[in-house]
């Protein structure tokens, strides 16, 4: 794949994300190129880390209820 193509890659992702709208996925504002950067605005995410939900669970033999983990799967996707 070609640079040229892995560009035209990175744009279109970034429209699909633009069209995007859903409470749960960060808005994409505008995207574009500055040098070798690729840069991206975007809604600030304020909830903090997704890990952050599973340090409480982190021990050895901890594990995190199901309803739980089924409530933030379900919020993901």
């Amino acid at each position: 794949m070609s640079s040229a193509d892995k560009i035209q890659n990175i744009y279109k992702e970034g429209e699909a994300l633009k069209a995007l709208q859903h409470k749960n996925i960060v808005k994409l504002h505008h995207a574009f190129i500055e040098g070798k950067q690729f840069i991206m605005i975007m809604e600030a995410a304020l909830g903090g880390e997704l890990t952050s939900y599973f340090k409480p669970y982190g021990g050895k033999h901890d594990f995190m209820p199901e309803s739980i983990a089924r409530e933030i799967i379900l919020k993901v996707i």
